[in-house]
């Protein structure tokens, strides 16, 4: 059986406690839902480091950056219930909707990469009739240069994982030096 703590041993360590955040010790964690990104407009970007993708809404799935470099303007709420600007700092997460331009088959492999996204244009998309209207976001993805080997690698690695999944024959007859180029993937 445990012993129980004397009220003197729950005063000192009270006091412990205190003292520490007297002393200003303890970091301001964010932990809850970072705020988004919002890609109105072309030429709207930001530069961030990957960390993963956030599918706990699965209907809408968001990346999670951490703020690289200038603080990024971010919002929390929606337009319809009242919005609320917020400046995103560096080292701070924010966040980012899964748009097909930035698919997650072709971002997974800049996780834990600081990359730069930039809004290019958009363009509608033919519909049939009666449904509503969908637009296609086009983006500009770059990475360091520095990067550049280490993402080239976990490119081929997942395209090779991709083909084994899909149990395609790892030769064909009809592979050349050019199709090895993880650029020619997406």
């Amino acid at each position: 059986m445990a012993a129980s703590k004397s009220p003197v041993d729950t005063k000192v360590e009270t006091k412990n406690q205190e003292s520490a955040a007297s002393n200003d010790e303890w970091n301001t964690e964010q932990v809850g839902f970072p705020p988004y990104f919002s890609v109105e407009n072309d030429g709207d970007s930001f530069t961030g480091k990957l960390m993963y993708l956030d599918e706990t809404d699965l209907s809408f799935p968001r990346y999670v950056f951490q703020c690289v470099g200038k603080p990024v303007l971010c919002h929390r709420g929606s337009k319809t219930t009242g919005q609320e600007d917020v400046m995103v700092e560096p080292s701070q997460m924010f966040s980012v909707s899964e748009y097909a331009g930035i698919a997650r088959n072709r971002m997974a492999v800049f996780v834990g990469f600081v990359i730069k996204v930039t809004r290019i244009c958009s363009r509608s998309l033919p519909v049939p009739k009666g449904e509503s209207p969908r637009t296609f976001i086009d983006f500009d993805v770059k990475s360091l240069a520095k990067d550049k080997p280490q993402i080239d690698a976990r490119r081929v690695k997942m395209m090779m994982a991709k083909k084994q999944t899909q149990q395609i024959p790892a030769s064909t007859g009809y592979e050349t030096s050019e199709s090895l180029d993880p650029d020619s993937f997406f």
